[in-house]
């Protein structure tokens, strides 16, 4: 009977302690907690996820551009000696001030996370026809300098000096000048 008796308490507290559990770990108030903080987090994650994939994806687009490049100067070079040694100068430029820039921009980014909800609110539509301007000159930049690099393939293509020379001299003209932009920039967020 005392056996019996002991079971019967077992069960009976046993009994009551499940109901409670399963019923805390499935109140509508957890679940609503919760859930939208987990669809957040996951949201936040993909989103850092697709933006890494983008920018190892333009970067390696930059990369295979910069190496064909590259090897048109090289062919260039052939024909016209020294253009190798100008555009590694150039080039070398670049990629210290891209360096250099990179920090900058950071700080200035997150210093400009701190802008209040307002600001942003009125200065929206401006912001979204000053993108657009800037979208607009930087795809005419792309084609001008895409038209650049094509006139020189076909000077080396007809191995005419003069006319690699000349073409040359446009991408020198047009990097100096991005340099001394990216130079403008970095005084400027210093």
């Amino acid at each position: 009977m005392l056996k019996s008796r002991k079971i019967i308490v077992a069960l009976t507290i046993a009994a009551s302690m499940m109901p409670s559990s399963a019923l805390a770990k499935t109140t509508p108030s957890n679940e609503q907690n919760k859930a939208p903080n987990n669809i957040m987090e996951n949201q936040k994650q993909d989103n850092k996820e697709y933006k890494k994939e983008k920018s190892e994806e333009k970067e390696e687009k930059t990369n295979n551009r910069l190496e064909e490049q590259d090897n048109l100067v090289e062919k260039a070079d052939k024909i016209v000696p020294g253009v190798k040694a100008e555009w590694d100068k150039v080039v070398k430029e670049r990629k210290e001030l891209l360096d250099e820039l990179k920090p900058l921009k950071k700080k200035h980014i997150e210093e400009n996370k701190l802008e209040t909800k307002e600001n942003k609110l009125e200065n929206k539509e401006e912001g979204k026809e000053k993108r657009e301007d800037v979208k607009e000159k930087h795809k005419e930049t792309r084609e001008e300098k895409k038209a650049m690099w094509e006139e020189l393939e076909k000077a080396v293509d007809s191995k005419d000096a003069e006319k690699v020379k000349s073409s040359f001299k446009k991408i020198i003209n047009s990097m100096e000048k991005s340099n001394d932009r990216l130079k403008l920039k970095i005084k400027k967020l210093s």
